[in-house]
């Protein structure tokens, strides 16, 4: 496989990504069913052509992210504030998306202070820049906001 092959599974596989993410956050509203959700959403990746890189996951409130619920698991979404993560992958290419939506209508600042930190952290990727270099961007942006970055995520 060549560059220009593999550089539009990439691309693919990130379109793929957020045609399942939207779709997913058309799906989330107060009552609905966690699983089924993601159920959907991962059907929407292989509609769409792709394969599904990582179970599709939501999260509510304090939990950060990469909640999966289980088979017989029937929670439902209340006034939550939810991420939703979805990754699709094109010949081993993957697309990795999230978002975070806010149902009880209270948590804007923090919705606001996430986009500027993301926006800060895409203006410090560069070729060269160090890894750390884009997370102290995100960092400096996120607490100038009264935020703090979540610590070892992974």
């Amino acid at each position: 496989m060549d560059y220009e092959e593999k550089y539009k599974n990439w691309l693919l596989a990130g379109k793929i990504s957020a045609i399942a993410r939207d779709y997913g956050t058309t799906l989330i509203k107060k009552g609905a069913i966690i699983r089924e959700i993601l159920d959907l959403v991962e059907e929407r990746i292989i509609k769409e052509g792709g394969q599904i890189a990582f179970p599709a996951q939501i999260s509510l409130n304090s939990t950060a992210a990469h909640f999966c619920p289980g088979i017989d698991d029937n929670q439902a979404i209340g006034e939550d504030v939810i991420k939703l993560d979805v990754g699709a992958m094109v010949e081993g290419a993957i697309g990795d998306t999230a978002v975070t939506i806010d149902l009880s209508g209270k948590n804007k600042e923090l919705l606001e202070a996430s986009k500027e930190g993301f926006e800060a952290g895409f203006k410090a990727v560069a070729i060269g820049a160090k890894i750390s270099s884009i997370g102290k961007a995100i960092e400096k942006t996120i607490t100038s906001k009264g935020f703090s970055p979540i610590k070892n995520l992974s």
